[in-house]
């Protein structure tokens, strides 16, 4: 690892240590830092690692809008640089802006397109598999299709419990119950 990508490696730990210490400005501020780093150095991978970080720190602040934004230049840096493993996640957490700005269609295709990249890599967890079909099961809820849900769900829950998960084997039992009336 390059003494660039260590620093901004080690101004992410700190913006996410912030977040856990609930001190929103100054995760902010170390992120936003790791952004200009990057782009400076033009660090293609901590660029997108930090577009997404801040993206999810703005996300917490409810500033959807600036959220999206550095969210779609991280999927563009990704696509650019052919980033797939980081295109996977970054499109599954644009899934997640759309689909709660109610854009279900868009969270649809960019949930489909994250579950295909998960798995076409034999490097993604289960756990990223399992967080990947969650939200799928969410949106097909939300697109009131029970039994498209219920096979998410059931994916969901079969790995969660697998991993040892309890809370995504929690929320999936209860949609489970709840779909299969």
């Amino acid at each position: 690892m390059n003494q660039n990508h260590a620093q901004i490696a080690r101004l992410l730990s700190q913006a996410w240590a912030a977040r856990r210490n609930h001190d929103a400005d100054k995760a902010l501020a170390l992120a936003s830092r790791a952004v200009s780093l990057a782009r400076a150095e033009n660090h293609h991978i901590g660029l997108i690692q930090a577009l997404t970080k801040l993206g999810q720190l703005k996300r917490d602040a409810g500033d959807i809008a600036g959220a999206l934004l550095l969210y779609r230049e991280a999927e563009a840096v990704c696509r650019h640089t052919g980033q797939k493993r980081l295109l996977a996640g970054t499109v599954r957490h644009l899934g997640d802006i759309f689909r709660k700005n109610r854009q279900l269609m868009r969270s649809r295709t960019a949930y489909e397109e994250a579950v295909s990249l998960y798995g076409q890599d034999p490097e993604t967890s289960e756990l990223e598999l399992a967080n990947a079909y969650r939200p799928m099961a969410l949106l097909y809820d939300e697109l009131k299709e029970p039994d498209i849900a219920r096979s998410y769900w059931q994916k969901a829950y079969d790995l969660y419990r697998k991993l040892g998960v309890e809370a995504g084997v929690q929320e999936c039992t209860n949609h489970l119950a709840r779909t299969s009336r």
